[in-house]
């Protein structure tokens, strides 16, 4: 009975763990890549603290579209490399998971590309 006991409050400490850290990443809002961060604060602090004229506030909203534009062709550009490098990690782990072990993994795989494709 003991034993019993025991395994069912791993089991509960275990879910209450799962449930919560569920609900934080929920409930965490959801962040931009830092460059975005640096551009959006340029964009709003720049023409404040500097005092910019009118022309100088075109320049800097002409030259952070730019920046977006360049940093998004090399977010393309690099995602098939970072791709490749996630896709040689799944290889040299994959053949050391037991049966078990693989069905979870492709659980956590389908998880995670649903995620990802609700951010694109």
């Amino acid at each position: 009975m003991n034993r019993w006991k025991s395994l069912i409050g791993i089991l509960l400490v275990f879910a209450l763990g799962f449930l919560s850290g569920l609900t934080v990443s929920h409930l965490r809002p959801k962040r931009s890549p830092p460059e975005e961060r640096v551009l959006s604060s340029m964009e709003h602090r720049l023409p404040q603290h500097l005092e910019l004229s009118e022309r100088q506030r075109a320049i800097l909203e002409e030259a952070i579209s730019e920046a977006e534009r360049q940093l998004k062709a090399l977010h393309e550009e690099m995602r098939p490399r970072v791709l490749g490098i996630f896709q040689r990690v799944e290889d040299k782990l994959l053949p050391t998971l037991t049966g078990a072990q693989k069905v979870k993994f492709e659980e956590i795989r389908r998880r995670e590309r649903k995620r990802l494709e609700r951010k694109d």
